[in-house]
């Protein structure tokens, strides 16, 4: 049996973004009016900080209560 060279991959870059800041407050509160893309329009019911993100709970109208990170939701204050 013929001896054959082992060949290495090439190591992947492991470098990885920093992660942001985490919030030094909630950035929404209860009873906050606020617009989603997809969901629409609803209320606030609850905000609470989590680690770095902030998890909100909405109560949209026509489609309930939704746990949305406020990272990702894209959420849109329409009123205080």
């Amino acid at each position: 049996r013929p001896v054959t060279e082992r060949r290495t991959l090439p190591t992947p870059n492991t470098y990885t973004e920093p992660a942001p800041p985490a919030p030094s407050g909630p950035q929404f509160r209860s009873g906050q009016r606020v617009r989603h893309a997809k969901f629409g329009e609803g209320t606030v019911i609850e905000s609470k900080l989590t680690g770095t993100d902030e998890e909100v709970h909405v109560a949209f109208t026509g489609v309930g209560v939704k746990r949305l990170a406020a990272s990702f939701a894209k959420l849109e204050v329409i009123e205080n």
